[in-house]
């Protein structure tokens, strides 16, 4: 099953967060990774951070950079998605980046699972509801 992941759940894979354990959950087989190459720059930003305030040492960030490239993701250019994330970020009156992992649900299927609250609370409470999964309840295999 394919599922769009944002950077609020990326960023879990590789550091001690809460709902860490909802993250790795994720990573069974029977999941597709799908997100926009967003992704990418925003993952770095978080390791930029974590490395910044020291909950993290340069090694280890440099270490999570390769481990994440090694993930198998399917990214959409950004370029492709860029009238619906606008039109989608328009609509709920969020910041777009956010909104381009949206517009991949809309566009070529799947569904978003994130950990971002804000940002979940948003978009289920529009039309966009059944494109968002909370982290702690992601889409189940089906039989």
């Amino acid at each position: 099953m394919d599922i769009i992941i944002d950077a609020s759940v990326a960023g879990k894979w590789f550091f001690d967060e809460p709902l860490k354990e909802a993250a790795d959950y994720l990573l069974q087989p029977y999941y597709r990774f799908v997100a926009p190459d967003l992704l990418v720059s925003e993952f770095i930003n978080i390791v930029h951070k974590n490395t910044r305030i020291k909950k993290i040492t340069h090694s280890y960030g440099c270490e999570s950079l390769k481990r994440f490239h090694e993930l198998t993701i399917h990214y959409i250019p950004t370029l492709d998605l860029m009238e619906n994330a606008y039109r989608i970020s328009c609509e709920l009156d969020h910041p777009a980046y956010d909104c381009v992992y949206l517009a991949i649900t809309e566009k070529y299927g799947g569904v978003m699972v994130t950990a971002d609250k804000q940002f979940y609370n948003k978009v289920k409470s529009s039309s966009y509801s059944n494109q968002i999964c909370w982290i702690e309840d992601p889409p189940k295999e089906t039989v």
